[in-house]
């Protein structure tokens, strides 16, 4: 891992020559203002991919062998006990159908080039997936509840209402994914030179959610009485009463520690819209050391929290003249770190990313395509109010934010 976002200085002469520096510089030097107001840099140490690092589980549950079906794989991931790993040997397999990895499960293969998945027509090849009932366009009052106090910058405990918007109790669940927003102001539209774009939902504007487009998603992880504890902690530092923020959920658990690794996965043809591998309605899992040629949408994050892709590669070409190698949707405390990008049309792009990490990943032999100016950027804002990023050490040809498709606020670079 190359990262000194989360490692400390590796060589201790290295560190004492930047002390030194730096003290010998505050001496010279007047005093300054910090370049970057506090409000935009939240504290992403400590609160963006799996809590606790990847576990590295040792216990293999089966081995599979080559050239298995999808039935026997998903058969053997459903049975594997928590905490242990279902092995898929080196070789090539044939896929029709998709898999998915249940909660704290690990699926392995022997390793990116040794355990080949060809898959053709096959949305989501593999993914670790919970359902839940996705309210877009019908919200559910019943969900929605004020946020009345406690609105500090970093804060991981909001005191709710005691009743929810439709008039009942405010019934919050522990272990569930939810959404925090407030009615939009000047630094926060959903409309940008392409008009609206319909990536958010509330219950007056329930296609768009135009009104209340400051948003974030977190995961409950306790509650007393009305106050709840949440992870990742709050992002952004303008909430306050005058603009009625809110708490909402969707029914439904999401899977939780499942991990995918070691293996590739590869589209042979029929559909250049498919997905490759993907976390789905997810907390604390992870895409790690996996490869993906030739999806439109390679590796994917949709409602993740606290989740990681890493040391992963990307590649080639689906024939949709727009690909997205990785594709991100309604993201919250998320790690994309150490990953290769080659032979692309636009690596990353984001709607509704809130409080991610992006590090030390690297983008080269670009393609253009048919996507208008999402193409001109390596890392593109597409709506959604991407907002309080982190990008670290990466080799990007270019990032695009407020990029047609409303507001990008508060990224650090």
């Amino acid at each position: 891992m190359r990262s000194n976002l989360f490692q400390p200085c590796g060589r201790m002469s290295g560190c004492f020559f930047f002390l030194f520096l730096a003290a010998l510089l505050s001496v010279v030097q007047p005093a300054h203002s910090q370049m970057i107001p506090a409000q935009r840099t939240p504290i992403w140490q400590g609160t963006v991919g799996v809590p606790g690092g990847i576990p590295n589980r040792t216990t293999i549950y089966t081995t599979i062998p080559a050239g298995a079906a999808e039935s026997t794989i998903q058969s053997a991931l459903n049975s594997c006990p928590s905490n242990q790993v279902v092995m898929l040997s080196a070789g090539t397999y044939t896929f029709t159908t998709s898999l998915n990895v249940p909660s704290y499960v690990t699926l392995r293969g022997a390793g990116i080039n040794a355990t080949i998945i060809n898959a053709s027509s096959v949305n989501y090849v593999i993914q670790a997936y919970a359902s839940f009932n996705d309210d877009f366009g019908a919200p559910v009052t019943a969900n929605h509840v004020s946020w009345t106090g406690n609105y500090t910058q970093n804060t991981n405990t909001l005191v709710l209402s005691a009743s929810n918007l439709a008039g009942g109790a405010e019934a919050v669940p522990v272990g569930n994914l939810v959404m925090i927003d407030q009615q939009s102001d000047a630094n926060c539209n959903a409309s940008g030179g392409y008009g609206l774009q319909g990536v958010w939902w509330s219950i007056a504007n329930p296609t768009t959610g135009a009104d209340r487009y400051q948003h974030e998603i977190s995961y409950v992880t306790a509650k007393s009485g009305h106050t709840i504890t949440i992870d990742p902690p709050i992002r952004y530092a303008n909430y306050n009463s005058s603009a009625s923020p809110q708490v909402w959920f969707e029914v439904g658990t999401p899977v939780k520690f499942a991990g995918i690794e070691n293996l590739s996965v590869h589209n042979t043809g029929g559909n250049n819209s498919t997905h490759g591998i993907g976390l789905q309605y997810a907390y604390g899992c992870w895409i790690l050391n996996c490869g993906e040629s030739n999806f439109r949408y390679g590796l994917s994050a949709y409602f993740a929290v606290r989740s990681e892709i890493r040391h992963c590669t990307l590649s080639g070409l689906s024939g949709s003249g727009d690909d997205y190698e990785f594709s991100l949707y309604y993201t919250g405390g998320c790690l994309f770190e150490d990953n290769i990008v080659y032979n692309y049309n636009n690596p990353f792009l984001l709607e509704s990313c809130i409080g991610d990490a992006f590090a030390y990943n690297y983008t080269t032999n670009g393609n253009s395509g048919t996507g208008g100016n999402m193409n001109s950027g390596d890392f593109a804002s597409h709506g959604g109010n991407n907002a309080m990023n982190l990008l670290e050490g990466n080799n990007f040809m270019q990032v695009s934010l407020d990029n047609g498709w409303g507001s990008a606020f508060g990224f650090v670079l």
